[in-house]
């Protein structure tokens, strides 16, 4: 997809790359979560039937949560998953711009011969080099 997208649409192809990448790194993120909470109810499900959890206390009383802290809490949490959504998404964008910024440096040992020094040393491929 990507491809076709700077094929076509050049112009958008760095917003396409930063939004798969986010993209990719979001369902990562949910694969690993919903892993852990998986093999967690696994092992909660099995100790259950195995008789390993303790019997509910009969002192324990389930409370209704206040509803204005509840309303806060998903308000500091919408905003907290908003910042981080962008930090991310301009990370991203840091990295794939960055990447073309680094020229790519090729060193070989080849041609290199003995009487420029012992092979695989940088004063053997600066002199085999000039």
């Amino acid at each position: 997809a990507q491809s076709v997208v700077e094929e076509f649409f050049p112009n958008y192809a760095l917003i396409s790359a930063v939004f798969a990448m986010t993209l990719l790194q979001g369902i990562l993120l949910f694969n690993i979560v919903m892993s852990t909470v998986g093999i967690f109810y696994i092992i909660v499900d099995f100790m259950d039937d195995e008789g390993f959890l303790p019997e509910i206390p009969k002192w324990f009383t389930p409370q209704t949560p206040n509803v204005r802290l509840s309303a806060l809490k998903n308000t500091g949490l919408t905003l907290f998953a908003v910042f981080f959504g962008i930090g991310v998404c301009l990370y991203n964008m840091d990295y794939l711009t960055s990447a073309v910024q680094t020229n790519p440096v090729t060193v070989s040992h080849r041609g290199v011969s003995t009487q420029n020094g012992a092979q695989n040393t940088l004063e053997a491929l600066e002199k085999t080099s000039r």
